[in-house]
């Protein structure tokens, strides 16, 4: 992100009252916001199993049988295929320092939660300012042909 539109991520300053980018800063938003769409894909199963396996080290050992284990296993792949892997990883860490026993998937989606309302937050704002950047061009532009 362009030093001069910080502003835009950390919310610090109203989004109508930070700088118009610049040509070269709009190229710079477009690859912060991709690479933002990028991290908010969901992580691969290799990345939930070891979160899972963080999650079992974490807690007591629950007693069940190798096929319960393997269909609990497959259940939290699936109810968590959907987070991105820094937000799960994020939300892990934060219901071992916070639970008492092997989270529910839904605990740990409610961990999961203000992070990813921030990251869409962010991305919303990344956007509006790519817009009035392309919006501002465009009329310049129709401006520059009358």
């Amino acid at each position: 992100m362009p030093p001069r539109l910080g502003g835009a991520l950390a919310g610090t300053e109203p989004l109508f009252e930070l700088p118009l980018p610049t040509p070269a800063e709009r190229s710079a938003l477009a690859r912060a916001i991709a690479e933002m769409e990028a991290a908010g894909q969901g992580p691969p199963v290799a990345t939930i199993d070891l979160a899972i396996g963080k999650l079992a080290l974490a807690f007591p050992p629950v007693k069940q049988s190798e096929a319960a284990a393997t269909a609990r296993l497959a259940l939290y792949r699936e109810a968590l295929a959907d987070l991105p892997a820094d937000i799960l990883a994020e939300a892990v860490a934060a219901c071992i320092r916070r639970c008492r026993f092997f989270p529910t998937v839904a605990e740990i989606r409610e961990s999961a939660r203000s992070p990813l309302a921030l990251r869409e937050w962010q991305l919303g704002r990344l956007r509006m300012l790519a817009w009035r950047h392309d919006r501002e061009s465009q009329a310049n532009m129709q401006g520059d042909v009358q």
